[in-house]
């Protein structure tokens, strides 16, 4: 990569931009792309759970050529099969909020349409950042007002939905769980080493907004058919070899609650539960609740993962024999069955949110009040 000062020789000076195209000459001319590193800061300090949320990130990274610009974010807790990303084609002028997790990929579109938060620019402030002189504006940024920075040498509109004009090199967002956090430029490079596969979304079912909804809505009607039809029902039986040779047998569970959560490796929303389940074993370590994973990967990989992740629950390895009598084809997913051999609670996923934990709470206490029933 060359250094920024190489950069400004595919520039020219002009640098208004066109009302319609959110682009000027300079970068219709850029030759390779540009690439811009930015550090992360958050206005609170976050604890370490939140440091090791799946979702958290540390550094976000913008690419763009002369046609389109990517931004991604770079979650450290992630695995290699994980990603979401925000792709803007300045010729089609669309948004699309990308996702590829576990071999699914899509995104959803929207027009660029109106820059929505008004910003207010403060005359006669700058400041250099990343090597560039920047502009300073004000916004509110949910109800707080804050500073970010812009500048137009870079031939590009990117400023997070604003009217600022320019790009933003330093700016501020709201995330609903972390808060305020900055994002500032630490670095501008150019490079001809980009595949064009980078900018590309073959391989990506686009949606509108409104048609991800109607599917949104389908999926949710067929978890809640899925919930409905197996609480209820008697779990059938099952001979479960853990991966410590302990041997389970669901006809002989009459005097415990057992707990089960479904899973594989790299099943990016199972992420969420491991430490749930973990705590919630621990709480319940005195009473009589079994807790009870169930890995879709063979004995061997899933040895490796229990010790990777941490999990403290028991744990059976190549669980196909065990969700196909149950007809279990999504995951993660949790069973609650109580010592009748009833299911008690059944649901696909699992947040590991305040809430969920509060619900299996409720779901588990339900299911030992049949002790002795």
């Amino acid at each position: 990569m060359k250094t920024f000062a190489i950069l400004l020789l595919f520039f020219t000076i002009t640098t208004t931009f066109a009302q319609n195209d959110y682009r000027t000459d300079k970068v219709k001319k850029l030759q390779g792309a540009v690439v811009v590193n930015f550090d992360v800061t958050f206005e609170r300090k976050l604890t370490k759970e939140e440091k090791s949320q799946p979702l958290f990130y540390n550094e976000v990274i913008v690419l763009f050529n002369k046609d389109k610009l990517v931004m991604r974010k770079v979650y450290p807790n992630q695995s290699r099969d994980f990603d979401i990303f925000t792709l803007l084609d300045y010729n089609e002028q669309k948004q699309y909020s990308c996702k590829f997790e576990d071999a699914t990929r899509y995104a959803i579109s929207k027009d660029f349409g109106l820059w929505q938060r008004k910003a207010k620019k403060i005359e006669g402030k700058t400041k250099t950042i990343a090597g560039i002189e920047c502009q300073k504006y004000t916004l509110k940024v949910k109800g707080q007002v804050k500073e970010i920075y812009t500048t137009e040498e870079l031939g590009l509109t990117y400023n997070h939905r604003s009217t600022a004009k320019g790009f933003a090199l330093k700016t501020v967002i709201f995330d609903k769980k972390l808060g305020y956090i900055t994002l500032k430029a630490k670095s501008i490079t150019h490079t001809y080493d980009v595949p064009k596969k980078h900018f590309s979304l073959d391989g990506f079912t686009i949606y509108t907004k409104e048609e991800f909804k109607e599917r949104s809505e389908e999926v949710r009607e067929i978890i809640a058919e899925e919930k409905f039809e197996r609480v209820g029902d008697k779990i059938p039986h099952l001979k479960i070899l853990t991966l410590d040779d302990k041997k389970i047998d669901t006809r002989k569970n009459a005097d415990h609650v057992m707990f089960f959560v479904f899973f594989y490796e790299k099943c990016n929303a199972c992420n969420f539960l491991y430490k749930t389940v973990n705590e919630l074993q621990e709480k319940y370590k005195n009473q009589k609740v079994e807790f009870l994973g169930v890995s879709m990967n063979s004995d061997f990989e899933t040895e490796d993962f229990v010790k990777f992740k941490n999990i403290k629950f028991q744990v059976a390895g190549e669980g196909s024999y065990i969700t196909q009598p149950l007809g279990i084809k999504k995951f993660p997913y949790i069973l609650i069955v109580d010592p009748n051999r009833t299911i008690r609670y059944a649901k696909i996923g699992g947040s590991g949110s305040p809430k969920q934990v509060k619900q299996l709470d409720v779901e588990i206490e339900k299911a030992l009040s049949f002790l002795n029933q």
